[in-house]
């Protein structure tokens, strides 16, 4: 009672249909009108030939430690649009390929947040809290492709954070506080062919920042004047 699974209200209607080029229309969707929840989704452990699930506009402040157990053919998980402040673990989902995190107001993830997830593809964590991108989060990404982090709190990437990243196509940084990235941080990436986007930072124009402009550029063979004009990286500070 209190609980519908197959129907969103007319106004997240509207507004998932903006966003299908994250995720097909064609899922499991559950929305909570009364009742809690969370105990809806455990009910989800028995759905073990599940490919898409969308538990997004739901208010979720947490999810029970076992939420994900059987869900062994899950391929596309949407959490986006609740309430997590904390993302502890997302257990064993060997399958999942697309994970949509995006605004709800996460500010911390364990290092072994992502451990269960060797086989992500697309991950969004775009408008959160979330102030340092940490070593380890992502060590079992390696076929990860898109990595969106825009418009969080980020002002610090560790050494070591994108190393585990050989397949990444894309990495949106959009709309964060940071102000310096080690040069060395970027060539840790695997992929030549990786398309940043780091516009509408607090730059501070130093030599360094300058040079991984230059190169970044150069690799994706933008024109001399392109490259003296181009927009992505402005400075805050010179």
């Amino acid at each position: 009672p209190g609980v519908v699974v197959f129907e969103d209200p007319p106004d997240v209607q509207q507004h998932k249909s903006r966003q299908n080029s994250f995720f097909p229309d064609k899922m499991f969707r559950l929305f909570a009108l009364t009742s809690p929840l969370l105990s809806a989704v455990q009910c989800l452990s028995s759905l073990q030939f599940l490919e898409r699930l969308d538990l997004s506009y739901n208010l979720l402040r947490g999810l029970p430690w076992d939420f994900s157990h059987s869900l062994s053919s899950l391929q596309e998980l949407r959490l986006d649009h609740n309430l997590l402040q904390h993302v502890a673990s997302l257990g064993e989902l060997d399958s999942l390929r697309k994970l949509d995190l995006s605004y709800n107001h996460i500010q911390s993830m364990d290092v072994g947040a992502l451990v269960g997830l060797s086989s992500l593809s697309v991950l969004s964590l775009e408008g959160n809290r979330l102030e340092v991108l940490r070593e380890g989060l992502l060590s079992r990404q390696q076929r990860l492709e898109v990595l969106k982090l825009g418009h969080n709190n980020v002002s610090l990437i560790e050494a070591e954070a994108l190393t585990p990243l050989r397949k990444l196509t894309l990495l949106s940084l959009r709309g964060n506080q940071l102000t310096h990235v080690k040069f060395k941080t970027l060539l840790k990436l695997q992929t030549t062919s990786t398309h940043l986007h780091m516009s509408s930072n607090p730059w501070f124009c130093d030599c360094e920042l300058q040079l991984k402009k230059y190169f970044f550029l150069k690799r994706e063979k933008r024109s001399p004047r392109e490259l003296m004009h181009a927009p992505e990286v402005s400075c805050a500070v010179k």
